[in-house]
């Protein structure tokens, strides 16, 4: 069985819990795999996702744009 059709059997509870607060990497972790794959569940099952951080990576790599924005 795929992730994709593991992740479809569950669609109701993964919806129910990302509404609930639960965050798509939390869910990624349960279901073993990656969090990518739940958003992308999540966006062609029609739910409204939260918007990806612009930030990733070492907060050093950051320093200088976090001085800036404080």
């Amino acid at each position: 069985m795929t992730i994709r059709a593991r992740l479809e059997e569950r669609k109701d509870y993964i919806v129910g819990e990302y509404s609930n607060g639960k965050s798509t990497n939390k869910l990624g972790e349960e279901f073993n795999c990656n969090s990518g794959t739940v958003y992308l569940a999540l966006k062609d099952w029609g739910v409204v996702v939260k918007k990806r951080k612009k930030f990733k990576g070492k907060t050093s790599d950051y320093h200088d744009e976090i001085l800036r924005l404080y």
